[in-house]
């Protein structure tokens, strides 16, 4: 992982500076150079480990280089085409760090009123393959029960090197087994919290990618 791979090349440069200072010591005291290079080591490899998580999690630079291609944190406004064909907006946010990638959305009607949300804990990101996997449990407003299921994404990007700018893919309920193909654009790297504007957002993706779905499909969602 490129996090640990920063912080052993750091605290080697930093061991080698130190044992250079302390070469004319350890000549004098030659037992010390095995106490003094376990104990500056660690010590070092802790200290650069905790900096870097601190500013990985507080600074957006730090944690798209830390990350490069599994990069997703932000906003993604997209739609899916869900049953009888219905056309639902939705946004969703991706928190991440080092070892997870919480995936947290919400799906409106086209009166802006909410059909459901969902939150998946355990999302596994393939930059190799280029596919986001999880599974999830959602909550829709006309149901008396959570029903999990499974979404797989494809990423759309530049490069292989580079994180995703649009998902496409497909998400299926485990009591409703269909797949609704779905759209998402990242439209911004921090959490939108208006959700007027999360709504526009969603709007803009749909009308970006109608052309790719059935005609069956295609009425807009102020047309349900």
């Amino acid at each position: 992982m490129k996090f640990h791979s920063i912080v052993i090349s750091l605290t080697t440069a930093l061991v080698f500076s130190i044992w250079l200072g302390l070469n004319q010591v350890i000549a004098a005291y030659p037992w010390l150079a095995v106490v003094l290079s376990g104990l500056i080591s660690v010590g070092i490899y802790r200290s650069l480990s905790t900096l870097l998580l601190f500013l990985l999690r507080r600074v957006r630079h730090v944690k798209r280089f830390m990350l490069g291609p599994c990069y997703m944190q932000g906003s993604w406004a997209g739609f899916f085409v869900g049953h009888n064909n219905r056309i639902r907006l939705f946004v969703e946010f991706f928190e991440q760090d080092l070892s997870r990638t919480v995936i947290r959305g919400r799906a409106y009607h086209e009166d802006g009123s909410i059909h459901g949300s969902w939150i998946a804990e355990n999302a596994t990101i393939d930059p190799v393959r280029g596919k986001l996997v999880y599974h999830y449990e959602t909550d829709a407003l006309g149901n008396t029960f959570i029903n999990p299921g499974i979404a797989m994404f494809d990423f759309q990007r530049a490069a292989a090197s580079l994180p995703p700018v649009s998902l496409v893919g497909f998400s299926s309920d485990l009591f409703n087994p269909h797949k609704l193909v779905a759209f998402e654009d990242r439209v911004s790297e921090t959490n939108l919290l208006d959700s007027t504007e999360c709504l526009e957002k969603a709007r803009s993706v749909f009308d970006k990618y109608r052309v790719h779905i059935l005609a069956g499909s295609q009425q807009s969602p102020g047309e349900q």
